[in-house]
């Protein structure tokens, strides 16, 4: 059975009990990611990482995530075939859509070309029938192959908006190791922060709270009928 925790905090709320805890036991930090490679993003301690309480999506579910195993914990990585090559379209600083083709190798090209060129060229293709998907390994590190792990999504504040989105810390791992941190970073991180609701707050989150900034419990978009209120 899975266990959550959910929290809306800073990085100075989070910052007493991340020091606390790393400090007590050896851990690491695995950002839980697809990567084309068997290579990923590892930290020792989180108060290096500069992303910490803040979210750049707006949403609560693609915030940064981390993989939180003990420091002698072998991370596995689930190998995931993928079919053919991606294409990203994004505006421009001048607002006119770009594209981004991702070759098969993984790599991003420097310089993207206009939409009306690259959807010309896609016109320019011959179709056959007889073509062969292309298919490239991506790397994925999550719980599935891990677990004497937890995951941590610290969530935080948006860009410069007056909105902060939550996090979680949770487990789906019934593993002696899992659910002894799981424990262990609950009762340290979340130390002193306040229950509203289902959610355990922050110092600093609350007063931005009561200075009108948005709770986001799901995304930016959502109606603000699901943001975290203090009840009446």
């Amino acid at each position: 059975m899975s266990k959550q925790t959910h929290i809306f905090a800073t990085r100075s709320d989070l910052q007493p009990g991340l020091k606390e805890l790393e400090y007590k036991m050896e851990m690491k930090y695995a950002r839980c990611d697809l990567y084309y490679g068997p290579v990923y993003d590892q930290y020792l301690s989180l108060l290096t990482w500069e992303g910490l309480g803040k979210n750049k999506t707006g949403e609560h579910i693609t915030g940064t995530r981390f993989l939180v195993t003990p420091r002698d914990c072998k991370i596995n990585l689930e190998p995931l075939p993928q079919s053919g090559a991606q294409r990203l379209i994004a505006p421009d600083e001048a607002g006119q859509s770009r594209a981004r083709v991702i070759g098969d190798n993984g790599e991003i090209p420097n310089q993207p070309i206009s939409l009306d060129k690259y959807l010309t060229s896609l016109e320019g293709e011959p179709e056959t029938q007889d073509r062969e998907p292309q298919t490239q390994i991506r790397y994925d590190v999550s719980q599935k192959l891990n677990p004497d792990s937890i995951t941590f999504l610290p969530g935080g504040i948006y860009k410069e908006e007056k909105i902060l989105v939550c996090g979680h810390i949770g487990t789906v791992s019934n593993s002696a190791v899992s659910c002894s941190l799981y424990k262990a970073f609950v009762m340290t991180v979340t130390k002193g922060f306040r229950k509203i609701g289902s959610y355990r707050v922050g110092p600093e989150a609350s007063r931005l709270m009561d200075h009108g900034y948005r709770m986001v419990t799901i995304g930016i978009t959502s109606p603000p009928a699901y943001d975290l209120r203090r009840p009446d």
